[in-house]
């Protein structure tokens, strides 16, 4: 149930923000929010609904409010606020190949900023802090594609025609007004799937990696951080695959094991980017 509430943000906005109040079917307050109810109100927690069966879908909710007592059969959450365990680095969203296209060609200028200063910006939004980006395409883009296909057959070991012509149509437009809004944001960038011709099956759905691409892949996501940074934008971090073990779909995907993970980075990756 979790997955298709997952699923369903993604298809509305492409943006995902989910947090789960012990499961989807136990009590809820559907009394829609009034004057004596401000949303931000002191003492009061917005409250925003969504079910896996649509009866709700993102819908704003009465105020919750703090309480000095516990009652029965709701969730406690205790915080004990003298222990401190790891440091979390931000808290964000995925911005993908469809959020793009509807912030930038369906959306007005005025809706487009209104939007991104309720995510990214810390005074008048949210703040978000990290932002996932898709190395080519995602489930949810306009098309499949990466950033260097090619006819079937062929090859480019030196990488000659790789390309972010894709993301310069939406994404990077986009991506550059959130970074005006938020210049520090931390970004990631994850691959669905690397070219089709560096694949066993020859198709971005499914397959893996062939050994003897490793080296040119590796190059792939040097490739890719030297573009975006001629693009005036910063990578902070990358994954190698996206859902490696989620390789049956019918959109861009790729198994990728442990073994293979660990020989792709320790003897490929790590030291293309070392020597870049």
């Amino acid at each position: 149930m979790m997955h298709n509430i997952v699923r369903h943000i993604k298809i509305m906005l492409g943006f995902v923000l989910v947090l789960s109040l012990s499961g989807c079917s136990g009590k809820d307050n559907s009394t829609p929010p009034d004057e004596d109810d401000p949303p931000g109100g002191k003492g009061k927690i917005q409250f925003y609904l969504t079910r896996g069966d649509e009866s709700k879908r993102f819908n704003h909710e009465a105020a919750l409010s703090f309480r000095q007592g516990v009652t029965a059969g709701y969730p406690v959450i205790e915080i004990d606020t003298s222990q401190r365990f790891q440091e979390i680095e931000g808290f964000g969203a995925a911005l993908t190949g469809s959020a793009a296209y509807l912030l930038h060609r369906k959306m007005d200028e005025t809706a487009r900023r209104n939007i991104l200063n309720e995510l990214f910006d810390p005074q008048q939004g949210i703040g978000l802090t990290y932002l996932r980006l898709t190395m080519g395409a995602s489930d949810f883009s306009l098309n499949d594609y990466t950033y260097n296909d090619l006819r079937a057959g062929g090859t480019d070991f030196a990488l000659e025609k790789f390309s972010l012509a894709e993301d310069r149509e939406d994404v990077l437009p986009v991506l550059k007004d959130i970074l005006r809004i938020a210049p520090g944001i931390t970004l990631m960038g994850s691959p669905w799937s690397p070219p089709a011709w560096m694949k066993t099956n020859g198709s971005l759905k499914g397959g893996r990696l062939k050994p003897e691409c490793y080296a040119v892949y590796s190059n792939y996501f040097v490739k890719y951080i030297q573009a975006m940074h001629d693009e005036g934008i910063a990578i902070d971090a990358v994954t190698v695959q996206n859902e490696p073990l989620h390789f049956t779909a019918n959109y861009p995907c790729m198994e990728m094991q442990a073994n293979e993970q660990l020989t792709f980075i320790k003897d490929n990756l790590g030291p293309a980017f070392s020597a870049a």
